[in-house]
């Protein structure tokens, strides 16, 4: 502590110490400014600037007790205190006192109902409280009344971010970056911009960002997730180790094992999750990471009972509540309690689905009607080698299947081969497959199949330039293995299949936060998976087999040897021991599988729905359901 000298008699008066009070505060010399302000008090015990200024110089000083205690007093003697108003109701935010915040907010804005400031304020205390429709219309009432300040814009898309709507989040962040391009701003964007799967819009968002923040240990997490989603392992790597160079402290824990993990440093992860709860116990993400990134343990059980509390709350923002579910709903299966597990994966979804979709039911008739459109368009594949319009490569492998029935780790086996390269799910087939139907007539459009074809390979070949084979995991391109098949009729197309209800139970337990057809309920997810059945039930007739192979889940866990030179010889491969150990292949893995598939081969997923059968409910109809036969319309 810096020692003053007594002060001359003649500099006792209370203006000369509240001079050098707020000349200390300035300079940021906290404990000076405490000295000064408290012997100004001693002079002058009701002076409202000497109580003022010691409040805040306490608040800098980390006291929090005594600042809210002084500058309460400063509201009592002067209810029009803006600044004390302001400053009191930050501190009673951030020390989770968020209804006394709204109240000295909304104070805040009847004194000043113009200034923009202040509706930003009370949107804060309004959003830490998660009243989030309410915090929302705060910030759009600041941003009408300033339309350029920056922080409302930045804020409204946290509140949108927080509420799980992305899309309106990124507009807001879009117009933050634009008129204030800071590395708050620029993160925001591009973390929202990864979250929406637009992996380019993120890299540029990143690339800008690390040129502007160069010592920024986020701007480098921002690029390594950008850089990972792109398939540019190396560069995402070097990011990642130049930000926790920049990070030695751990305030980017949270985020860095976020990036961590597809890159297969699940220890390292783990640890900084552990690191981010030591930070800040109310890190939601980092619990659900923790439980998802590991098998739950009695040793965990402080960190369940935690998140049981934390479930508890009314401070949660729904999405937080999504994650806090998904978590519990891991470690308690984990742990046995199959009960309570089931009720907070049913609350995780109830959320999920009333986020993402609202309360608008599935349209049935509608989506059957698309799987007619496609199979009536590419349904007939006979003579496909004999038309001419194609690509003849043979480097693509097509991973298909219903989501959650074993695509990653099929892809972790082939791509542990020396000539494969696994390039994850790629969006392709999902966005461009109308463009080779004519809208109205439905009919096939020949060029433009011949272009998808080439597009696709250029796409792929670029990514792995040096494979002898490449994997495209994307589950729902079983939608469009008939159109792949026109377009490349030398690819590979694997289907992996897996016991329908345990497919359909390990979707309802796995956060994705992309919308998904079935949409979180349960019947919906049923309905959709007997789709699937049904078009796979009509490629498995209309595929050529040396073109079509079909693998089941359970028999591939069971008898790896077996299933896999099955996979190889499908391939054209040579045998490779490396494919029985695909635990050991350190590829970017960026599913919601990235933990499981770095795992020995193990069966404990195998009718998995015998531990959740009486609460099943919907799924109970998928019981006894095989994956292979046809399912009547």
């Amino acid at each position: 502590m810096q020692t003053f000298m007594p002060l001359k008699p003649e500099t006792n008066s209370p203006d000369r110490l509240m001079t050098l009070a707020a000349n200390a505060l300035r300079a940021g010399q906290f404990e000076a400014a405490r000295d000064h302000a408290g012997r100004a008090l001693e002079v002058s015990p009701d002076s409202v600037p000497a109580l003022f200024l010691l409040g805040v110089a306490y608040a800098r000083l980390g006291d929090a007790d005594l600042a809210i205690r002084h500058l309460s007093r400063v509201i009592e003697l002067d209810a029009h205190a803006y600044e004390a108003i302001v400053s009191l109701a930050t501190l009673l935010r951030e020390n989770g006192r968020f209804d006394e915040a709204i109240e000295l907010c909304q104070r805040g804005v009847t004194l000043r109902p113009n200034d923009a400031q202040a509706h930003n304020n009370l949107g804060r205390a309004l959003m830490a409280s998660r009243r989030l429709d309410e915090a929302c219309l705060s910030f759009e009432g600041a941003i009408a009344l300033q339309p350029t300040f920056a922080p409302a814009h930045h804020n409204l898309g946290k509140a949108k971010q927080l509420d799980g709507k992305d899309g309106e989040a990124v507009q807001a962040f879009s117009h933050a970056a634009r008129l204030a391009p800071t590395l708050e701003n620029l993160f925001a964007l591009g973390q929202t911009f990864i979250t929406l799967c637009d992996y380019e819009a993120a890299a540029s968002c990143a690339r800008q960002l690390v040129s502007l923040f160069p010592a920024s240990a986020s701007a480098h997490l921002l690029a390594c997730g950008a850089m990972t989603e792109i398939g540019e392992i190396a560069q995402a790597e070097e990011h990642l180790r130049r930000a926790i160079e920049l990070d030695p402290t751990g305030n980017e824990a949270l985020q860095t094992a976020i990036r961590q993990r597809p890159l297969g440093y699940i220890e390292e992860a783990n640890e900084n999750l552990r690191r981010a709860l030591e930070k800040n116990p109310r890190q939601i993400a980092a619990f659900d990471s923790l439980m998802q990134n590991q098998k739950v343990t009695e040793t965990d059980r402080a960190l369940v009972n935690r998140m049981r509390a934390l479930a508890q709350t009314e401070s949660l923002s729904q999405t937080e509540l999504i994650s806090v579910n998904y978590g519990l709903g891991k470690a308690l299966e984990d742990l046995k309690e199959f009960e309570e597990s089931m009720r907070h994966y049913d609350e995780a979804n109830r959320i999920t689905r009333l986020v993402k979709f609202g309360t608008a039911p599935f349209d049935e008739a509608r989506y059957e009607k698309h799987v007619d459109r496609i199979l009536a368009s590419f349904g007939a594949v006979d003579n496909v080698r004999k038309s001419g319009v194609t690509s003849n490569s043979d480097i693509p492998i097509l991973i298909i299947g219903m989501m959650r029935s074993g695509t990653s780790l099929s892809e972790q086996i082939l791509s542990s081969h020396p000539q494969v390269e696994g390039v994850g799910e790629q969006l392709y087939w999902s966005r461009n497959w109308n463009r080779a139907i004519q809208t109205d007539a439905n009919e096939l459009i020949p060029s433009e199949i011949e272009a998808l074809g080439h597009e696709y390979v250029s796409e792929m070949t670029s990514k792995a330039p040096k494979a002898l084979r490449i994997t495209d995991k994307m589950p729902g391109n079983y939608l469009f293995a008939g159109l792949i098949h026109r377009a490349l009729p030398n690819a590979r197309i694997i289907h992996i299949r897996r016991l329908p209800v345990d497919t359909c139970l390990s979707i309802w337990a796995t956060p994705n936060h992309m919308p998904h057809e079935g949409g979180n309920n349960k019947a919906d997810i049923a309905f959709v998976y007997k789709q699937y059945l049904r078009v796979m039930e009509h490629w498995r007739r209309t595929l050529p087999a040396d073109r079509f192979l079909e693998i089941d889940y359970e028999q591939l866990v069971s008898d790896p040897r077996q299933v896999i030179g099955e996979m190889l010889d499908f391939c054209g491969l040579p045998w490779d021991d490396a494919c029985l150990n695909p635990q050991e292949n350190k590829r970017m893995v960026a599913t919601p599988s990235a933990w499981q598939v770095r795992q020995p081969f193990y069966k404990t997923s195998v009718e998995r729905w015998r531990k959740y059968e009486p609460w099943l409910g919907e799924f109970s109809q998928l019981v006894g359901l095989k994956h292979g036969p046809a399912v009547a319309r």
